[in-house]
C-alpha cells in the first residue's frame, strides 16, 4: 500500500513562501498533507456542485478587511504530540504528525466497488478521497470571555476532550462488520482553527455568518492546504459550509459541565454547548413561519442550532451530504440542543 508522505518538514519550510494576508495574523496554522492523484473508485457517485447563488463567493468580500487573530490550538495532550506554535507565520500539525497512511488505508477500504462509506465518519473519508483535501473540522469563532482567559481555555480543553473521546470510540458496525475505526483514522487530520477578535465579543449569529462566508470564499492552498481550491470544496466540505460559534450562553454551560465531570459523569447528562451556523442560510431563516421568535427569526429554520461539543465529529460527517435543515434528527430548533433535543434537552437562558 502506498504511504502518504510526511510533509511536516516541508510545510514548515514552505511557510516562508506564503504571501501575507493584510490585516490578518496567522499563528500556529496546521499543516496539510500534500495532495496526491486520487484514482477513480467504483461504487460512488461523482461529486456534483450543490445549488447556491453564483455570487456566493463574492457576496461578502468587503468584510475581508476585518482584523482577526487565527489561532491554531494544539491537540489534547493524550492524543498526540504538542504542535509547533512558533512564529506567527509558521505552520503546524494540529492533532498528530501527518505521516501515517490513515487516509490512504481508510479510503481504500471505504472505496471498494461494492461498499458504501463505512463507519460514523465514512462520508468524511469519502470526500477526502474524492477531493484530495485532507483537512477537516469546523472553524471555531470565539465570541465571549475575552476578559476571562482561564474560562475560555477550560472551555476549549473540554471541547477537545469531548471531540477526541468521540473519535477514539470504536463502536461495533451494524451487521457484525467489526468495529468502527473511522474516527481513529481521521483523528490525525483534525484541525483546530479558532478565530479570535475582541470585536466579536457578543456578536450576532448573522455577523459571524458574514465573517465566515468571507473567510470561506478566501480559501487557498497556501492558507488551507493542498486541494483547498478544488471545484467542489465549498459545496461539499463542511469546513467551508458551517462554522462553530461559542457565545456567552454557550460559556454558561461550562459550570454545570465541570460539575458533571467531577461526578464522573454520573447523573443527568450535561451538555457543553456550542453553536453551529449555516453559511448558506438566508438572513431571515427558512421553512414555516409563525414559530416562537429566536433572535427575531420566526421561521422554523433559524440557520443555526446548539450542539454538544462531543457531537461535532458526527455532525461534520452528516453535513457533508445533508443540510442541517434536512430533518428533525439533524436540526434542533433553539433553545433545544443536539442531540439531546430528541429527549427535550435545551440550553439554559
Amino acid at each position: 500500500m502506498d504511504m502518504l508522505p510526511d510533509l511536516a518538514a516541508q510545510a514548515h519550510a514552505g511557510a516562508a513562501h506564503i504571501p501575507p494576508v493584510p490585516g490578518t495574523l496567522l499563528q500556529g496554522m496546521p499543516s496539510q498533507q500534500q495532495q496526491q492523484p486520487v484514482p477513480a473508485h467504483g461504487g460512488f457517485q461523482a461529486l456534483q456542485p450543490s445549488h447556491q447563488h453564483p455570487s456566493q463567493q463574492q457576496q461578502y468580500q468587503h468584510h475581508q478587511h476585518q482584523h482577526h487573530h487565527i489561532q491554531g490550538y494544539p491537540p489534547a495532550s493524550s492524543h498526540g504530540p504538542p504542535t509547533n506554535t512558533g512564529s506567527p507565520s509558521s505552520s503546524s500539525v494540529s492533532s498528530a504528525t501527518v505521516g501515517t497512511a490513515a487516509v490512504a488505508a481508510a479510503t481504500t477500504t471505504a472505496a471498494s466497488p461494492s461498499a458504501a462509506p463505512a463507519g460514523r465518519l465514512g462520508h468524511v473519508l469519502h470526500t477526502m478521497q474524492q477531493t484530495g483535501f485532507h483537512a477537516w473540522g469546523f472553524v471555531i469563532y470565539r465570541g465571549c470571555a475575552y476578559g476571562d482567559e482561564a474560562a475560555w481555555q477550560r472551555f476549549v480543553a473540554h471541547m477537545k476532550e469531548e471531540v477526541h473521546g468521540a473519535l477514539h470510540a470504536t463502536p461495533r458496525l451494524p451487521g457484525g462488520g467489526g468495529h468502527d475505526m473511522s474516527g481513529r483514522q481521521l483523528a490525525p487530520y483534525l484541525e483546530w482553527t479558532v478565530i479570535e477578535d475582541p470585536s466579536l465579543e457578543g456578536a450576532s449569529k448573522e455577523t459571524v455568518r458574514r465573517h465566515f462566508a468571507a473567510w470561506s470564499a478566501a480559501r487557498t492552498p497556501q492558507r488551507d492546504g493542498p486541494g483547498a481550491d478544488g471545484p467542489f470544496i465549498e459545496s461539499h466540505v463542511p469546513r467551508f459550509m458551517y462554522c462553530v460559534y461559542v457565545d456567552r450562553r454557550c460559556l454558561r454551560t461550562l459550570a454545570a459541565f465541570d460539575d458533571w465531570l467531577r461526578l464522573d459523569r454520573n447523573g443527568p447528562m450535561q451538555y457543553l454547548a456550542c453553536v453551529i451556523i449555516d453559511k448558506n442560510c438566508p438572513e431571515h431563516g427558512e421553512g414555516d413561519a409563525g414559530m416562537v421568535p429566536v433572535d427575531g427569526c420566526e421561521r422554523y429554520y433559524t440557520g443555526w442550532m446548539y450542539a454538544h461539543a462531543g457531537s461535532l465529529p458526527e455532525l461534520y460527517n452528516t453535513l457533508g451530504h445533508q443540510r442541517l435543515i434536512s430533518g428533525p434528527n439533524n436540526y434542533a430548533r433553539p433553545p433545544r440542543i443536539y442531540p439531546g433535543h430528541l429527549y427535550g434537552a435545551s440550553v439554559p437562558p
